[in-house]
């Protein structure tokens, strides 16, 4: 979106849209910026003067706190790396689980050279040509702290030697065979639990804990066990390999790699074998403390009493349900015993209230209360003595209607509507906070929706040029006037950060977005999901999303 004469490219774009002497150059500023800030979520603007076209502000998430010490990296291998018998196995048994095809974490993905090479939801993980720069052997070394990879608790950390052959491959330039695409390597080199159907889970011998002894009952024993262990990763939100465990139907379905519960029998049971521990490479859940021996025991003990899970306990998404999430139905007309009053469908509805509750209609206003109404609902200005005295002694069966015409065609309309708007729009003529500057040009916009409103403009197209005028093809200056919607808010022009007035800025303008265009009061899910209305922190700033690429200069 180009807003203030700039042009914004969404990330979304990467490196296709460079020239490879370009990607190049897109890759080592980047780099240095990782170098310099280290690993905590941080939003970075970088200025690409190289294109030739315009000047391109491109918006990328990377991480920021502190600087990663590469001098603690183990040597690389010195030797030539085959990618076949050297990296392959070590992707494939050290990675594949969380960075595989199906749900990969971090949006990464390391089954495929135009995955590995694109990095993941945080930028860039392979630098061909530079190890010591790469994100993923930090991560493999385990210098960036909450990063380690494999994650604390789910797997053994690489060796020296195995992140050696890493470096060295990537040193050598990241080589990948064409066509390649690796696999997670069946479990055959694993020790078989005795317990039957082990083998699909890798399961080695280790004892399973023995199962409670007593009745065991799902909403008291069971629940809230998946509730705090389990739903984070197979529950409403996310449902790893499949698998759901808050929905009945599904979770006695299984999973992606087949039934994980077998009523009746918990040793054959996948889930037990993975919560128990008993192969290191496979525990659940993958982040958090560990089930005890207890725990594990209880589920033993339902699942071998028959894994019994009483219906109706499945979540019901009942703000979704609520009316004013529905496409609107268009109702039948009640049936009334007097419809005398009825005029239009409206009065119908309105008639039947009456009747249900014993009320009748008021009597029929005069002229002269009726033109009151008129003006000051029309224009917020009451009629003059000479208007009044004009529609009184006007005779015409249309007399109402020709004046309502003539106020809906009056500058005074736009100015009364248009102020509703305006005041949802944030106007003013200041910018707020202390200094509370002039803002000069203010007034343009304030003409706009006036304007707007005396044209009748359609709703669709007003909204339009509102949050994306500077987009709207041919161009004109009028639609980028109407673009100040997004530049309305309080601006505190005394922020040192500009990061942080960036924030501030684009909160504001999806919280009033939110507001104008749906009615509800999506600021709340900023923090966490929305306790009322059905709107996740994930929806929030996917909404905001659509604002990000934009550079909100002084639009007033």
């Amino acid at each position: 979106m180009r807003l203030g004469g700039s042009l914004a490219l969404p990330i979304s774009a990467g490196l296709n849209f460079f020239t490879p002497s370009e990607a190049l150059r897109w890759s080592e500023v980047k780099m240095s910026i990782l170098e310099g800030v280290g690993w905590a979520r941080k939003t970075v603007y970088l200025l690409i003067p190289s294109l030739v076209s315009t000047m391109a502000v491109a918006i990328i998430a990377v991480p920021a706190e502190s600087k990663v010490e590469t001098t603690k990296l183990p040597p690389a291998a010195t030797t030539s790396v085959d990618f076949a018998k050297d990296i392959k196995p070590l992707l494939e048994n050290g990675c594949l689980k969380c960075h595989g095809q199906a749900q990969p974490s971090g949006e990464f993905r390391l089954d495929t050279r135009e995955g590995a090479l694109r990095g993941g939801k945080n930028g860039i993980d392979i630098m061909p040509g530079d190890s010591a720069k790469s994100p993923l052997i930090h991560f493999v070394a385990r210098l960036v702290d909450g990063m380690e990879m494999p994650p604390k608790g789910v797997g053994d950390p690489l060796t020296r030697e195995q992140i050696g052959l890493l470096r060295g491959w990537i040193d050598q330039g990241a080589t990948w065979p064409d066509g390649v695409t690796l696999q997670v390597p069946p479990q055959s080199g694993v020790p078989v639990n005795t317990h039957p159907a082990a083998e699909k889970t890798g399961a080695a011998t280790k004892p399973l804990p023995p199962a409670a002894n007593r009745k065991i009952e799902f909403v008291k024993d069971i629940q809230p066990i998946f509730a705090k262990s389990c739903y984070a990763c197979h529950g409403t939100a996310m449902q790893r390999a499949g698998l759901r465990l808050d929905v009945k139907s599904i979770a006695l379905k299984g999973s992606e790699n087949g039934p994980v519960i077998v009523p009746g029998d918990s040793a054959k049971s996948r889930l037990i074998h993975l919560v128990a521990g008993l192969n290191p490479n496979k525990i659940m859940p993958q982040a958090g403390d560990r089930l005890t021996a207890e725990q594990v025991g209880l589920l033993r003990a339902w699942i071998d009493q028959g894994a019994h899970w009483p219906d109706g306990l499945d979540p019901v998404n009942e703000k979704r349900n609520h009316w004013a999430f529905k496409s609107p139905v268009r109702p039948s007309e009640p049936k009334l015993k007097n419809n005398k009053w009825v005029r239009t469908p409206i009065d119908a509805f309105i008639a039947a209230q009456h009747e249900g509750r014993g009320l009748v209609p008021a009597p029929e206003a005069s002229r002269r209360v009726l033109i009151r109404r008129l003006f000051l609902d029309l224009t917020g200005l009451p009629p003059s003595p000479e208007e009044i005295e004009s529609f009184l002694a006007d005779a015409s069966s249309n007399a109402y209607e020709r004046l309502v015409d003539k106020l809906l065609a009056s500058p005074q309309y736009g100015v009364r509507w248009g102020r509703h708007w305006l005041d949802l729009a944030r106007w003013a003529e200041t910018e707020g906070y202390e200094a509370n500057e002039l803002r000069t040009s203010a007034w343009r916009y304030r003409d706009y929706v006036v304007n707007a409103f005396n044209e009748d403009k359609p709703y669709d197209q007003f909204l339009r040029e509102q949050i994306a005028g500077d987009e709207i093809v041919p161009y004109s200056d009028r639609n980028l006037i109407a673009t100040g919607f997004l530049g309305s808010g309080r601006l505190n022009n005394n922020e040192e950060d500009k990061s942080v007035q960036r924030n501030d800025m684009l909160v504001d303008v999806t919280n009033a977005a939110a507001s104008v265009t749906l009615g509800l009061t999506m600021n709340c899910a900023q923090c966490h999901d929305h306790k009322f209305d059905p709107i996740t922190l994930q929806d929030y700033y996917r909404f905001q999303g659509f604002f990000v690429p934009g550079q909100m200069n002084r639009l007033l």
